[in-house]
Protein backbone atom coordinates (compact mmCIF):
# COMPACT_ATOMS: atom_id res chain seq x y z
CA UNK A 1 0.00 0.00 0.00
CA UNK A 2 1.40 3.30 -1.48
CA UNK A 3 0.89 6.54 1.29
CA UNK A 4 0.46 9.44 -0.42
CA UNK A 5 2.39 12.69 -0.22
CA UNK A 6 1.27 16.08 -1.91
CA UNK A 7 3.62 18.81 -2.49
CA UNK A 8 4.26 22.14 -4.64
CA UNK A 9 7.10 23.55 -4.65
CA UNK A 10 9.29 21.51 -2.23
CA UNK A 11 9.26 17.76 -1.21
CA UNK A 12 10.70 17.10 2.45
CA UNK A 13 11.30 13.55 2.75
CA UNK A 14 12.18 11.88 6.16
CA UNK A 15 13.76 8.46 6.36
CA UNK A 16 15.45 6.62 9.26
CA UNK A 17 18.10 3.97 9.08
CA UNK A 18 18.85 0.91 11.68
CA UNK A 19 22.32 0.92 10.65
CA UNK A 20 25.02 2.73 8.05
CA UNK A 21 24.13 2.34 4.45
CA UNK A 22 23.97 3.91 0.91
CA UNK A 23 20.63 5.25 0.09
CA UNK A 24 19.15 6.38 -3.07
CA UNK A 25 15.91 8.72 -3.42
CA UNK A 26 14.20 8.34 -7.21
CA UNK A 27 11.41 9.57 -8.36
CA UNK A 28 9.45 7.32 -11.35
CA UNK A 29 6.46 8.61 -13.20
CA UNK A 30 3.01 6.89 -13.46
CA UNK A 31 3.94 4.46 -16.09
CA UNK A 32 7.25 3.04 -13.93
CA UNK A 33 9.83 5.48 -16.12
CA UNK A 34 12.61 6.87 -14.44
CA UNK A 35 12.36 10.83 -13.79
CA UNK A 36 15.62 11.56 -11.74
CA UNK A 37 17.41 10.68 -8.95
CA UNK A 38 17.36 13.12 -5.64
CA UNK A 39 20.25 10.66 -4.24
CA UNK A 40 22.07 8.38 -5.49
CA UNK A 41 23.96 5.63 -3.67
CA UNK A 42 24.77 8.74 -0.89
CA UNK A 43 26.72 7.39 2.03
CA UNK A 44 24.37 7.82 5.41
CA UNK A 45 25.11 7.30 9.21
CA UNK A 46 22.20 5.22 10.95
CA UNK A 47 19.74 7.74 12.50
CA UNK A 48 16.99 10.01 11.51
CA UNK A 49 17.66 11.90 8.10
CA UNK A 50 15.61 14.97 6.15
CA UNK A 51 15.93 15.62 2.22
CA UNK A 52 14.45 18.31 0.81
CA UNK A 53 14.08 18.86 -3.08
CA UNK A 54 12.87 21.41 -4.76
CA UNK A 55 10.66 19.17 -7.19
CA UNK A 56 13.23 20.48 -10.40
CA UNK A 57 15.57 18.58 -12.48
CA UNK A 58 18.10 20.26 -13.88
CA UNK A 59 16.58 23.68 -12.93
CA UNK A 60 13.60 22.52 -14.64
CA UNK A 61 10.37 21.95 -12.57
CA UNK A 62 8.27 19.08 -13.39
CA UNK A 63 5.20 18.91 -14.26
CA UNK A 64 2.49 18.23 -11.80
CA UNK A 65 1.18 14.75 -11.74
CA UNK A 66 1.41 11.53 -9.86
CA UNK A 67 4.78 10.05 -9.07
CA UNK A 68 6.37 6.71 -7.26
CA UNK A 69 9.37 7.72 -5.12
CA UNK A 70 11.23 5.04 -4.01
CA UNK A 71 13.88 4.88 -0.98
CA UNK A 72 16.71 1.98 -1.64
CA UNK A 73 18.81 1.01 1.06
CA UNK A 74 22.17 -0.63 -0.09
CA UNK A 75 20.47 -1.36 -3.32
CA UNK A 76 17.57 -3.06 -2.54
CA UNK A 77 13.89 -0.84 -2.57
CA UNK A 78 12.33 -0.92 0.96
CA UNK A 79 10.00 1.54 0.71
CA UNK A 80 7.24 3.22 -2.04
CA UNK A 81 5.16 5.70 -1.74
CA UNK A 82 2.75 7.88 -3.78
CA UNK A 83 3.80 11.55 -4.27
CA UNK A 84 1.22 14.26 -5.67
CA UNK A 85 2.99 17.33 -7.52
CA UNK A 86 0.29 19.91 -7.01
CA UNK A 87 -0.56 21.88 -9.77
CA UNK A 88 2.09 25.67 -9.34
CA UNK A 89 3.03 28.03 -11.44
CA UNK A 90 7.11 28.60 -11.26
Amino acid sequence: MYSQIPFNYFLTYRFSLEEDAYVSIKLYNALGKSVLSITNNTYYEKGLHKITWNSQDNNNAIPAGFYILTLEVDRKIVKKEKIIKNFSSY
